[in-house]
């Protein structure tokens, strides 16, 4: 596929690093030298030196060929005109990064309409969804849906109390319709911190479709696929949730666009939030803006004023702030003080190892979380959704199998799917099966597969069709 990435920020750089692993061919434009010479030296993409609305220069990147544009640069402004040029000069679609309120709520179908743009997406927002989600389901590190929310993927870390450990996946009972897809296992020299910036690892663990004879070992994260209705007795096979865990009180620090829209969604959700902010003028105005929430003044790395204030006593604590030092502090104070799960936003890849080390639950970058909303763009024909599977070493697929399939009405067992493949689950008529070796795929199914990085050109051989 052909790729303009405009912006080599943080959130274009880690697209960019995605997208030129994945072979696709990247152009990325950007008008500041510095960062046009940093990454000629680290990625393989072509570079052009200028300004994104620039029609010369998105003529030079190749625009008229272009099957996706992504206006990924800090300026809102910059970003919509950019993509409305390339809609012109011939690209096939444009998403925009986008962070003012206005582009993202009651006008957003004006902005969309009027710039032609694919897809306006918040890279911001989506973070805060996540860590929403996380929050509300305390043994899940990562949630997904497919098949219009019947199927659903869950990240969960086994913990050492998980009665599972060691034994064969081929004696584990699992219940309902459910199937272990995918084991991220540590590499032993990295055991511990093991968890980047979104569960990403930095390629320091590997990815193992498993088979019967596989057995779980402590710390590995779990890939589990199957019907959304039986997840939560899957989860509780392998973690130490408990009912009682509900998460009730929420405390947030930074009034940013993450800590905002998170706010705003517990709040939303019947979960007592307070949030904190140490600009004095951002807290009346997020006060304002948040009729449901608590919004106090203060610094949330002080630990005479977390005392003062008595916000140990909560269930959960995410810092959200632009500076992940901070974010890393505040979580290590917060857990001084009693607080069990606490998440953390990080911007810096560098200071991803440090997370598990400090006791830190989960972090998440916004960057990263662009990277399944551009995977997904790049999709044709019969394949409906694509999320990126932990540690960005495999992806789960989402097709709908039609005539044109060149595997329709084989047997799974004869389909010849390459080492490093399963087929997760299959719906058919609005149900969810699991299938075995003796099922076979008909014409109309949804399957969602999962498959390792190395496998995907094989995969896709057998599963694409007609759109």
């Amino acid at each position: 596929m052909n790729v303009i990435i405009i912006g080599a920020g943080q959130v274009g750089t880690h697209i960019a690093t995605i997208l030129s692993e994945f072979e696709h061919n990247v152009a990325v434009i950007d008008k500041n030298p510095q960062q046009i010479e940093q990454m000629e030296e680290t990625l393989d993409v072509r570079t052009l030196l200028g300004h994104g609305a620039d029609m010369a220069v998105l003529e030079s990147a190749g625009a008229a060929e272009a099957d996706l544009v992504l206006a990924v640069s800090d300026s809102d402004e910059l970003n919509f005109n950019s993509a409305l040029l390339a809609k012109q000069l011939g690209a096939r679609q444009t998403l925009v990064r986008a962070r003012k309120a206005f582009y993202l709520e009651d006008r957003l179908r004006d902005y969309i309409s009027t710039f032609k743009v694919d897809r306006v997406v918040c890279p911001e927002v989506l973070t805060a969804q996540e860590i929403a989600k996380r929050i509300e389901h305390p043994g899940t590190q990562r949630i997904e849906y497919f098949g219009h929310g019947r199927v659903q993927l869950r990240t969960m870390l086994v913990t050492e109390q998980s009665r599972q450990l060691g034994v064969p996946l081929k004696d584990i009972k699992l219940p309902g319709r459910t199937l272990i897809v995918g084991i991220l296992r540590p590499d032993p020299s990295t055991r511990g911190a093991q968890n980047g910036a979104n569960g990403r690892s930095g390629h320091r663990a590997r990815l193992i479709v498993p088979h019967g004879g596989d057995r779980i070992e402590p710390g590995d994260k779990l890939t589990v696929l199957g019907s959304t209705s039986d997840m939560l007795a899957l989860e509780r096979m392998f973690t130490d949730y408990k009912r009682s865990a509900r998460v009730r009180r929420a405390v947030v620090m930074g009034g940013g666009l993450i800590g905002f829209y998170l706010t705003s969604t517990l709040a939303r959700h019947n979960i007592a939030v307070t949030l904190v902010e140490h600009d004095r003028g951002v807290c009346r105005r997020l006060a304002a803006d948040l009729p449901r929430a608590e919004v106090l003044f203060g610094d949330a790395t002080s630990l005479p004023f977390l005392e003062q204030a008595r916000l140990g006593n909560t269930d959960v604590f995410a810092a959200t702030t632009s500076q992940d030092d901070s974010n890393l502090m505040a979580c290590l104070l917060m857990s001084e003080l009693g607080v069990k799960q606490t998440a953390a936003v990080m911007h810096r890849p560098d200071f991803a190892t440090l997370v598990d080390r400090l006791g830190v639950a989960y972090a998440l970058s916004p960057r990263h979380m662009m990277g399944d909303t551009v995977n997904s763009m790049l999709q044709h024909g019969n394949v409906l959704a694509v999320a990126m599977l932990e540690g960005g070493l495999g992806e789960a697929i989402e097709y709908r199998v039609n005539s044109e399939t060149p595997i329709v009405g084989k047997r799974l067992k004869e389909a010849k799917l390459p080492t490093g493949a399963l087929v997760g689950a299959i719906v058919r008529q609005g149900e969810v099966l699991i299938p075995k070796g003796d099922d076979h795929l008909q014409c109309d199914d949804t399957v969602v597969v999962c498959v390792q990085r190395e496998s995907m050109a094989r995969v896709e051989a057998l599963f694409r069709g007609t759109p």
